[in-house]
C-alpha cells in the first residue's frame, strides 16, 4: 500500500471542508509563504487632547486624523489604520529579517503621526488600558466595527479602552506556524510574570472580551486545530479570534497579540529579543 503524505495545510483544508464546504481559512492558495523568520508588528496607539484640569481625553476623531497622514505621506497608507475604537489607531511595520531594522521604523512612524497629532492639538500616547469615565464610539471607518458593537454591547466599553503591541514571526509552512505558535502559547505565564501586560487588561479579556479562552490552548495535531477554531467560533475568518497568540494565513505568521503597547526604544528591543528567544529553536530546526 502506498502511503500518500499530504502538506498539513491541504489535510487541514480537507477536515474543514467536511466540516463547512464553504470554508478554506488555511488552503494552499490562501496561506502566504516566503517570510520564514521574518518579523512583523502592529503597535495600537491612542489620539488625546487636554482637558480640564490638564487631563487627557481621547480624542474620537481617527478618521480626520488618518486622512491627514495619508494625504502627507500617500505611501505610507497602508501603514496607519483605524481600529475598534475611535480614538485609537494602529501603526504597521512591514515584514523585517531583522528586529532592530522593524523597531527603527515603527519609531519613525510614531514620530510622523505625533506631528500630525500635534497640528491638531493633540497628543499620542501608547496606554494599554484606559481607566475611568471616556468618550466612547467606534472608529467609522469600517461599518463593520457598529455591527459587531450592536451584537456585542457587552463587550464594547471594554473593547474601547485595550490597546497592544502584536509581534509577528514568519513560517514557512502552517507545520512551523503551528510550532511557533505552541511555542508562544507557552511563553504567555512568563509574559504575565516579566509584567508586559496589564492585569487589568488581561482580566477584561479573559472575562468580558474573550471568556471562551483568551489564552488559547497549544494544537496536538491538524484536529485539535479544527476543533478550537470551530468551538471558538471562528473557523471561517480569523477576524472573529481576539485570543493571545493566533495563526494569521494571510500574512503567513504565528502572531503573539498579547504584549502592552510602548513607545520606549528600550523596552521594544526587551520585547523582540524575548519573541527570537521563544521562537528560534524552531528556525534552527528547519534550518
Amino acid at each position: 500500500m502506498v502511503v500518500i503524505s499530504l502538506p498539513l495545510h491541504t489535510r487541514y483544508n480537507m477536515v474543514v471542508t467536511a466540516i463547512h464546504p464553504l470554508v478554506r481559512p488555511y488552503q494552499e492558495d490562501i496561506y502566504r509563504t516566503g517570510l520564514e523568520g521574518f518579523y512583523g508588528a502592529e503597535l495600537e496607539l491612542v489620539l488625546f487632547r487636554r482637558g480640564l484640569k490638564g487631563n487627557l481625553i481621547p480624542v474620537l476623531e481617527v478618521a480626520r486624523f488618518l486622512g491627514a497622514i495619508w494625504k502627507r505621506y500617500p505611501k505610507l497608507r497602508n501603514s496607519f489604520d483605524k481600529e475598534f475604537y475611535g480614538g485609537q489607531f494602529e501603526i504597521k511595520s512591514g515584514p523585517y529579517k531583522n528586529h532592530m531594522d522593524l523597531i527603527d521604523n515603527l519609531l519613525y512612524k510614531v514620530f510622523i503621526a505625533q506631528e500630525v497629532a500635534e497640528q491638531f492639538g493633540w497628543e499620542v500616547h501608547a496606554v494599554e488600558f484606559l481607566h475611568g469615565k471616556i468618550p466612547q464610539g467606534v472608529s467609522p471607518l469600517n461599518e463593520r466595527y457598529e455591527e459587531y458593537r450592536k451584537q456585542y454591547p457587552h463587550k464594547a466599553d471594554s473593547m474601547y479602552r485595550v490597546a497592544s503591541l502584536h509581534i509577528h514571526r514568519g513560517a514557512s509552512s502552517l507545520e512551523q506556524a503551528i510550532d511557533l505558535y505552541n511555542a508562544m502559547v507557552r511563553s504567555l505565564p512568563i509574559i504575565v510574570d516579566k509584567g508586559w501586560i496589564d492585569p487589568t487588561r488581561l482580566k477584561h479579556f479573559n472575562e468580558i472580551i474573550f471568556p471562551v479562552g483568551y489564552f488559547p490552548p497549544e494544537y496536538n495535531n491538524l484536529d485539535s486545530m479544527v476543533e478550537h477554531a470551530r468551538s471558538h467560533g471562528f473557523l471561517d475568518s480569523l477576524r472573529g479570534n481576539y485570543s493571545a497568540v493566533r495563526i494569521h494565513e494571510i500574512y503567513g505568521t504565528a502572531e503573539l497579540r498579547v504584549m502592552g503597547p510602548t513607545l520606549e526604544r528600550s523596552e521594544l528591543i526587551k520585547r523582540f529579543r524575548f519573541v527570537d528567544m521563544v521562537c528560534r529553536p524552531y528556525y534552527l530546526m528547519a534550518a
